[in-house]
């Protein structure tokens, strides 16, 4: 009786754990604040290829050569800021930089910002 009482409590903690180790409970870049997180986790993590590495989290063509990445974790401290931005691009050439803020299931702006003539390069898509 105590053999059977063991193995049914084995077997219910067996099946909790499997329940509970459920995909939905990982980290997704399914939005702006988690595909960041997910980015800096793959550089701290020197992940260039494979499910989570650096080449899964950007566009095909865009994502950093292993030099880059080795590059980029050599300016990394023990902690990080993680920030959203939006760039706002009229047609004219104008462009703002929106700072956005979360707050529970929405984000607002905090701050707004022009960018500077010589700073346009920078996201210029056309690289």
């Amino acid at each position: 009786m105590v053999k059977r009482h063991l193995l049914l409590g084995l077997f219910i903690i067996l099946i909790l754990s499997l329940t509970a180790c459920n995909n939905d409970k990982y980290l997704k870049p399914d939005t702006p604040v988690n595909a960041t997180i997910l980015i800096n986790q793959a550089i701290s993590n020197n992940d260039v290829k494979g499910l989570n590495g650096i080449d899964a989290l950007f566009t095909d063509g865009h994502a950093p050569t292993a030099d880059e990445v080795d590059e980029l974790r050599k300016g990394m401290t023990g902690g990080a800021e993680l920030r959203t931005y939006g760039l706002i691009a009229y047609q004219n050439g104008e462009m703002y930089l929106v700072e956005l803020a979360g707050l529970q299931d929405t984000y607002k702006g905090q701050s707004i910002a022009k960018v500077p003539e010589e700073m346009k390069k920078l996201f210029d898509r056309k690289k």
